[in-house]
């Protein structure tokens, strides 16, 4: 990689630097500023950060269900009175009330695989942040450089316009004067209205360019807005590599099986034998039994006797399963089944991301490349153009031999400024493809 170009300027036209300057008005725009404002108001990046938050709760969901629980209830009962054997039954405001405290001690695992799948799906969402974070931010470098470029592309047709302009009125003095031929004076105005054309075009791709921009930021941008990271300097000064270890969807792979595995295991959990302690203590009364007797003497005697009490209560609960009729069996074959499968995705995506970073790390390369042999062209055509422009003035070479290098000047400064550009998008897809994009 040639590492050492180590700053590339898209302000080729110094004469485009005054009229920037003068602007005092205008909005400038940093990279640094689009990026931060699309990860602040981009939707998946906000839903992605709700869903780690989900995680969070899941984990501490998960981590708490081997803690006991304790229920309470209570009731009251109205009823009309009962006869029971000769005695009246009388239930008005009966009561009854009691709490409960059930501990899991053995699940069959259960308990420990589910907080093992919330660890990992919470590691998952973190993950899943990474990959839209990396996304967003490559969307926002590639809407910015993109908009770069277009904008240079405007600057460069002005000043061409300009140098046509200043041609065209040297060839009508000359017509006047007899000088030049009319047809000259045709060619000069039909290449002014081709110029015209292509700046109308590149003016308004400039306009959408910066409602990409401003779409990326989820803001509203004003027409003055102007980047003002035109300076182009690689980021990537490592030695290239198509390692995807630490890309986000490489890890979501390997935890995709990790979880498979649990679920599996989860599935075979449901043929072990479950303990679980239970303790309680219940209050009851206000229930009355009203009736009557007869006193030794033969006196009958009218009574009301009534019934409380509280009681506590301690247990050991085994569940054992002994016939399902195979349902447990077919989901853990099902299971086994996902979990391969699971493997059989992680080997074929990762075949595929690394086939994406391999092309990402060729597009950079190529990229750099093409750096160096545009500028050598702009260079070239430049020389060229002052060359042709000098003969001209000295009637050396016709208006058409002027036109053409012209036409190669700013063919040659139009593919820089598009290489320049496509250079950082490319820097910033190869970060992402191998999982360092920040």
């Amino acid at each position: 990689m040639k590492s050492k170009i180590l700053a590339i300027t898209l302000n080729l036209l110094l004469f485009c630097a005054p009229y920037l300057n003068a602007q005092d008005s205008l909005q400038y725009l940093s990279l640094s500023t689009v990026r931060s404002e699309a990860l602040k108001n981009n939707e998946d990046m906000l839903r992605a950060q709700n869903n780690r938050q989900s995680a969070v709760y899941d984990r501490r969901a998960a981590f708490r269900s081997a803690l006991p629980t304790v229920d309470a209830s209570a009731g009251a009962l109205f009823m009309g009175d009962q006869e029971i054997m000769g005695n009246t039954l009388v239930m008005q405001g009966a009561y009854l009330a009691g709490f409960t405290l059930s501990q899991p001690i053995y699940t069959g695992g259960k308990i420990t695989y589910g907080n093992k799948m919330a660890k990992i799906g919470l590691q998952c969402s973190d993950e899943q942040l990474r990959q839209i974070r990396a996304k967003v931010i490559a969307d926002a470098d590639n809407a910015y450089f993109t908009w770069i470029a277009v904008r240079s592309k405007v600057r460069m047709l002005e000043a061409y316009h300009a140098q046509i302009d200043s041609i065209m009125r040297v060839v009508e003095t000359g017509v006047n004067a007899k000088l030049a031929t009319s047809g000259d004076l045709l060619r000069i105005q039909a290449k002014r209205s081709e110029l015209d054309y292509q700046l109308l075009r590149t003016q308004n791709g400039e306009k959408l360019c910066l409602m990409a921009v401003a779409n990326v930021m989820g803001l509203t941008l004003p027409d003055n807005a102007v980047p003002t990271d035109t300076i182009i300097e690689p980021s990537v000064s490592v030695e290239l590599n198509n390692d995807i270890s630490q890309r986000p969807e490489y890890a979501l792979l390997e935890k995709n099986i990790d979880i498979k595995h649990l679920q599996y295991k989860m599935q075979i959990a449901d043929y072990l034998p479950t303990i679980a302690l239970t303790a309680g203590y219940t209050w009851y009364g206000n229930i009355k039994f009203k009736g009557t007797t007869m006193l030794p003497d033969g006196t009958p005697y009218n009574y009301t006797q009534e019934m409380k009490a509280h009681i506590p209560m301690a247990g050991l609960v085994l569940k054992l399963p002994i016939l399902d009729w195979g349902i447990n069996f077919q989901k853990i074959r099902k299971a086994r089944l996902e979990e391969e499968n699971a493997k059989l995705d992680f080997k074929q995506n990762t075949r595929l991301l690394s086939l994406e970073a391999q092309q990402a790390m060729q597009n950079l390369t190529s990229g750099q490349q093409l750096i160096i042999s545009a500028r050598t062209a702009r260079e070239q055509a430049q020389e060229n153009l002052r060359i042709m422009t000098m003969k001209y003035n000295n009637q050396l070479i016709t208006l058409t031999d002027l036109m053409d290098a012209q036409s190669q000047w700013q063919q040659a400064l139009s593919n820089e400024i598009e290489a320049l550009t496509q250079l950082k998008i490319y820097e910033t897809e190869y970060l992402r493809t191998t999982g360092r994009l920040e």
